[in-house]
């Protein structure tokens, strides 16, 4: 089943409204949202919630667009890399699994987002020391959140550290 703009399904006592959420179903018979959903009131679920885990790897910058899902597993390829946080939205918890190659050694230097009004913020004002050992795992937690004024902030934690991969 597929619901698309401007058409309205009664299920029950449940009304959809196309434009605003729409559904596909995949394979496997579940129901998949796949452009949104804003809800006021109360949402029943039987059964989980989840976001399929993104995987990417790679030098340099990586990108981290949270539209994609809000937990991505990121491995790391080179030294000296950039964490850039997309797409975030304001009162999103959102979590990077960042993994060491088996070589290691590998680092995050910079933490950036797509909008210079919102920036990454730790605790302290540091960013943390991420674990070095090969194939090791660390979690970076962020909570999207205004700040004073015009700024958001992406405040983020450890979630933990040196996990073995």
């Amino acid at each position: 089943m597929k619901i698309t703009k401007n058409s309205v399904i009664k299920y029950g006592e449940t009304l959809i409204i196309g434009g605003i959420l729409s559904l596909d179903e995949d394979i496997e018979g579940r129901m998949l949202v796949t452009t949104g959903l804003v809800a006021s009131g109360t949402i029943g679920v039987a059964g989980d919630i989840y976001n399929p885990l993104i995987v990417f790897s790679g030098s340099g910058t990586q990108i981290l667009d949270w539209r994609r899902g809000n937990v991505q597993k990121i491995i790391l390829k080179a030294a000296g890399q950039t964490l850039k946080l997309d797409n975030g939205n304001l009162g999103g918890v959102y979590t990077a699994l960042v993994f060491q190659d088996a070589v290691g050694n590998r680092t995050i230097t910079t933490y950036t987002t797509d909008d210079a009004s919102t920036d990454v913020q730790w605790a302290g004002g540091t960013a943390p020391v991420l674990s070095t050992g090969g194939n090791k795992v660390d979690v970076l937690t962020f909570v999207k959140t205004t700040g004073s004024g015009a700024t958001n902030h992406y405040l983020g934690v450890i979630g933990g550290q040196n996990y073995s991969g």
